[in-house]
């Protein structure tokens, strides 16, 4: 029955035979007829469209991980097949599912939750990384230096900080994989007297559920968004102030865009210049250059 079974621990670095692509012909035929006739789309027959997605995500896995071994033709052949099997379930099952999906389908996981846990150690200065409401022990290494100003590549340092839950289904559970992925830390910092001027940075990922999942990269689908916070820091205080804070929503950002940022100071007119640009291309997303006198008298 299941014919995608043959290809989980098939030699992928040999092309496609023709007998490979009337077998994946016949999973298309097979997964539509499966799906098609479930009476009941919240029966025990739940557990066969399950394995259908499974065996689909095990063959794209296995496909994609031995891409860089195989001739541009054959990855295309490949491509194309899989990708007809994954929209073709996409479609048999919405079909089957839609008039009771919604009786089954978990509400979306709050942003606001993941928004603050991330900006108490934000304004604690401490890091930290959390995955689907668990905290990670995994050791933080390096100072924020190294990720050259990088919402994206500064989670992982001693300050970073990382908060992400990706336990939102729909669907029944059929569509999974969908939440927030939020991270971010210090991108520069300018010491004054007793106190620091510090640019964080923060990088928002939303992702819907989806029936099959590509590697670790959030799809294009998702919607990418940046923060950025200007805070005053004393160093015996046990957190630090907001001064201002800027938001660049999901449709200023391209997929596979990525943003750094960096202040610098003024002495002469006792300012602080912030700017946000694309890492790769320059482009220029904010610029502000922000009074801060008073700050220093107090």
């Amino acid at each position: 029955m299941w014919a995608v079974r043959r290809y989980q621990f098939r030699d992928w670095s040999t092309p496609l035979s023709d007998e490979d692509l009337a077998a994946l012909a016949d999973l298309i035929e097979q997964s539509r007829e499966v799906l098609a006739s479930l009476a009941n789309p919240y029966s025990a027959h739940m557990v066969i469209v399950r394995h259908v997605v499974y065996d689909i995500n095990t063959t794209t896995a296995a496909c994609s991980s031995s891409h860089a071994h195989r001739g541009p033709d054959t990855v295309l052949t490949s491509d194309r097949d899989l990708r007809m099997i994954a929209a073709i379930i996409r479609i048999t099952i919405g079909a089957c599912l839609l008039p009771s999906a919604m009786a089954f389908a978990s509400p979306e996981i709050p942003r606001a939750s993941l928004d603050e846990l991330w900006e108490s150690h934000m304004l604690a200065g401490t890091g930290a990384s959390y995955y689907d409401g668990v905290r990670s022990e995994n050791p933080r290494t390096g100072s924020f230096a190294i990720a050259n100003g990088s919402p994206d590549s500064v989670w992982p340092t001693h300050q970073g900080i990382r908060v992400q839950d990706f336990r939102e289904t729909a669907l029944g559970g059929l569509l999974r994989k969908g939440g927030w992925r939020i991270e971010g830390g210090p991108l520069d910092r300018f010491a004054l007297g007793a106190f620091s001027v510090d640019l964080y940075g923060k990088s928002v990922w939303r992702v819907k559920p989806s029936l099959i999942q590509f590697g670790q990269s959030p799809p294009r689908s998702a919607q990418h968004s940046y923060e950025f916070f200007l805070l005053k820091r004393i160093e015996v205080a046990a957190d630090a102030v907001v001064i201002k804070s800027w938001v660049l929503p999901a449709d200023k950002i391209p997929y596979n865009y990525y943003l750094s940022g960096s202040l610098r100071y003024d002495r002469e007119t006792q300012t602080i210049a912030v700017k946000a640009v694309g890492r790769d291309d320059g482009r220029v997303f904010i610029e502000d250059r922000v009074d801060v006198s008073r700050i220093l008298e107090k």
